[in-house]
């Protein structure tokens, strides 16, 4: 964008925020401002597990997710403690990362679900799905593809 060869782009917390803070871009809408309320809290990232692994090492497993609950709690409820570390981290301001709307959760909500199913009208109709999930219902994928037992 600072080349002038991009005009819109839409991107990840806290790219755009970065973009506004050096005057090379705007925010124009956030998910949660866009039609039909099917992108609030649009599931952005998914933990994944060889099924092989998760019969084997299941305890490893639940840590893992018992950890990812960890963080986003924690990621959610201390936002200013987060930016500071965050910061260190990816050198970027803290202002910028100050205003981060992400929702932070492991929960299975109507919003994750309305999501994993958006994903999957979209990968359906570009014909992304092949062998076992070719061709079938929402449910079934989700049953195939998703273990929500060690989430609690």
């Amino acid at each position: 964008m600072s080349s002038g060869q991009v005009e819109i782009w839409a991107g990840p917390v806290p790219n755009p925020q970065n973009a506004e803070a050096q005057n090379i871009g705007k925010i124009i809408a956030r998910l949660d401002q866009l039609p039909e309320g099917k992108w609030v809290d649009f599931p952005c990232c998914t933990m994944n597990v060889m099924n092989s692994v998760k019969t084997k090492y299941p305890e490893v497993v639940a840590a893992m997710v018992q950890v990812t609950k960890d963080v986003s709690e924690y990621a959610q409820t201390h936002r200013e403690e987060t930016a500071d570390l965050m910061t260190e981290f990816i050198g970027l301001d803290k202002a910028v990362l100050m205003k981060n709307d992400t929702t932070y959760q492991t929960a299975i909500t109507e919003h994750f679900t309305n999501g994993m199913h958006t994903y999957y009208e979209a990968m359906s109709e570009i014909g992304k799905f092949t062998g076992r999930l070719k061709d079938q219902p929402m449910d079934v994928v989700m049953k195939s593809v998703f273990d929500f037992s060690f989430v609690k």
